[in-house]
C-alpha cells in the first residue's frame, strides 16, 4: 500500500453535506448513585503507566521510563516512543505488561508527532501522526508501518486524528481532504474500510465540518465497533459510524473533557474532565453514561482532591484520581 486514495469518493458526497442539529444543555447526577466496582483501567498519568482497580480502588504503577503510553485493545502490550530529532527518526519500543521490562524496539525512519496505535488483528503492523510530508504547518499525516523491517508502507495526508476500529480492517479519520493538486477542499469525519488494501478501499462520509480547527480529536471506538466518542470544540461527542450522522454533544463545562473512552459494555465513557492547558491533557478521571438525553454538565474540582460524582473513580483514601499525557483510557 504506497498512498491510501479515499479523497475523490469522500469530496464527491462532501458539497451535498450541510451542518445541522442544535443541543439543550442540563446539569447531570446519574440516576445510578452506586460506584462502579468492576473493571480494570490502565492509563497514563506523567511518566507512569498505572493499572487501576475499580473494587480494590488500588492504583498499581506498572511502568516509568516513558509517557504517552498507549495500551492495546486486549491489555496485553503497550507502546511509547522516543524521537531523534538529530537524525529524524523515532524510536519505538513495543512491551508485554506481564513483563514490562522486556521490549522490542523499533527504529522508523521518521519523527512522530503521537504514540503509535496497535491495529488488531496484527501483530507488526502499527499507524502513527507524523509531520506533514508536504511541510504544511500544523498539518500531520497518518503513517502506516512495519515493525518486522522498519519500513513505511502506507500514508494519508493532513489527517488530524484516527482510530483502528477492532476488526483492525477499517479506520476512521478526522482529516482535511485535498483535491487532486493537493489543495484543501473539505474538513471531514470519515471512514476507510479496509485501509490496509491497495485496490479494495472503500470511504464513507460521517459528517462534515467547516474548517480544520473543528475537526475531531481523541477519537475512541466502543467494543462492538458502532460509535465513536471524541472531543470537538472542547467537550465530548458520540456519533454512530453511518453515513451523514449527526455528532450528539455528551458533556458541557467551563474547561475541556479529553481522551476518552468507552466501558467494555457500552454503557459508560470515561475521560480527563477539567483540562486547562491543551497541551499537558492533566485533570481528573471521571465517568459518565454513554447516552445522556442532553449534554452533561461537568462539575469543577473541589478542594482537596475531594471527589465530585458518585460516578467518579477514587482511590484508597476516597480522593479523586487523576490522569496527565494520557493516551485514550483502556477500560476492560
Amino acid at each position: 500500500m504506497k498512498r491510501i486514495g479515499f479523497y475523490l469518493s469522500l469530496m464527491a458526497v462532501l458539497s451535498s453535506i450541510a451542518n445541522m442539529g442544535c443541543s439543550k444543555r442540563e446539569s447531570h447526577r446519574p440516576a445510578d448513585n452506586r460506584a462502579i466496582k468492576q473493571g480494570v483501567l490502565y492509563y497514563t498519568a506523567a511518566d507512569e503507566l498505572i493499572r487501576y482497580d475499580f473494587q480494590s480502588k488500588e492504583e498499581i504503577t506498572l511502568f516509568s521510563e516513558g509517557d504517552h503510553y498507549r495500551i492495546s485493545p486486549d491489555a496485553k502490550q503497550f507502546i511509547w516512543y522516543k524521537n531523534n530529532f538529530s537524525d529524524g527518526t523515532a524510536h519505538v519500543q513495543i512491551h508485554d505488561l506481564s513483563t514490562p521490562s522486556d521490549y522490542e524496539l523499533v527504529t522508523i525512519p521518521s519523527t512522530l508527532e503521537r504514540t503509535p496505535q496497535f491495529i488488531p488483528g496484527t501483530s507488526n503492523f502499527y499507524a502513527a501522526l507524523v509531520r506533514a510530508a508536504d511541510g504544511t504547518i500544523k498539518r500531520e499525516d497518518l503513517m502506516l508501518f512495519n515493525s518486522d523491517n522498519n519500513q513505511i508502507v502506507g500514508r494519508i495526508p493532513h489527517v488530524k486524528d484516527f482510530a483502528v476500529l477492532p476488526n483492525g480492517h477499517d479506520l476512521v479519520i478526522s482529516a482535511e481532504v485535498l483535491d487532486a493538486q493537493g489543495e484543501a477542499n473539505g474538513f471531514a469525519l470519515a471512514v476507510i474500510k479496509n485501509f490496509q488494501s491497495e485496490n479494495g478501499q472503500e470511504s464513507m462520509l460521517i459528517h462534515q465540518y467547516p474548517d480544520y480547527t473543528q475537526l475531531p480529536t481523541d477519537i475512541s471506538v466502543s467494543s462492538n465497533g458502532q460509535q465513536i466518542v471524541f472531543t470537538h470544540l472542547d467537550h465530548l461527542y458520540t456519533v454512530y459510524i453511518q453515513e451523514h450522522a449527526t455528532p450528539k454533544q455528551i458533556t458541557q463545562s467551563r474547561f475541556r473533557e479529553v481522551d476518552a473512552a468507552w466501558s467494555k459494555d457500552g454503557k459508560y465513557i470515561i475521560f480527563t474532565g477539567n483540562t486547562p492547558d491543551p497541551s499537558l491533557d492533566c485533570g481528573e478521571i471521571r465517568i459518565i453514561p454513554a447516552n445522556p438525553q442532553n449534554p452533561i454538565l461537568i462539575p469543577e474540582d473541589r478542594a482537596n482532591n475531594e471527589p465530585v460524582d458518585p460516578l467518579q473513580p477514587i482511590d484508597t483514601k476516597e480522593k479523586s484520581i487523576h490522569a496527565c499525557g494520557s493516551e485514550p483510557y483502556v477500560w476492560i
